[in-house]
């Protein structure tokens, strides 16, 4: 039997992911099963599992692709990282995120992988946001004295309960008007506005 190279590997778990990606902005969560996501990607039943050891797995892998863009798009932006960070989380807080991501963090479980799973997955969170937002005070954007990793941490967990609650459909108000109060109150707590008065 031929030797299946690393590239095919890696481009195989790739459209897995997309394939994810794209049933769940089509159909949502519930109808990302299994089935339409292997329809998708125009593989063969069991295939899933010669890459991921679950769709649990799956959601992980398309959830950690998800914030590595928008960590790469802030990198790749021009003029004050500051601004671009900004930028970022008004955008957050105003369009409900990917709903597999909600769904992967608002897995409530008993399960000590589960756990360790959305654990690493905060970790990694803070930790590849952590140089960005260390760059927007270097800059003068957000306040020095700020915590910068209790600051990624405090917005990541409002950007996971406004999207769990988009997601299960429970806001009382909505997403953008709640999202627009949270942009106005952490704006005015973080940022420079010795310099960023228009913000």
């Amino acid at each position: 039997m031929p030797k299946v190279s690393t590239e095919h590997k890696e481009h195989v778990r790739q459209r897995l992911i997309d394939a994810a990606r794209a049933v769940v902005l089509r159909e949502g969560h519930d109808g990302a099963t299994t089935r339409a996501i292997l329809e998708e990607a125009g593989m063969s039943a069991g295939s899933l599992y010669n890459y991921f050891s679950s769709k649990d797995e799956l959601f992980e892998a398309l959830a950690e692709q998800v914030i590595g863009e928008n960590i790469r798009g802030l990198a790749a932006t021009d003029g004050r990282p500051g601004d671009a960070l900004v930028g970022l989380a008004v955008e957050l807080l105003t369009v409900p995120d990917l709903p597999a991501l909600a769904w992967f963090r608002g897995r409530l479980s008993a399960d000590p992988e589960v756990r360790a799973a959305l654990s690493k997955f905060n970790g990694a969170v803070v930790e590849s946001f952590s140089p960005l937002l260390a760059a927007a005070q270097a800059d003068g954007t957000i306040d020095s004295d700020i915590d910068a990793e209790a600051l990624i941490e405090l917005f990541d967990v409002i950007i996971e309960g406004m999207n769990r609650r988009a997601v299960t459909g429970a806001f009382v108000t909505d997403f953008e008007r709640v999202g627009r109060l949270a942009v106005d109150v952490l704006l005015r707590a973080v940022v420079n506005q010795r310099e960023n008065v228009q913000a």
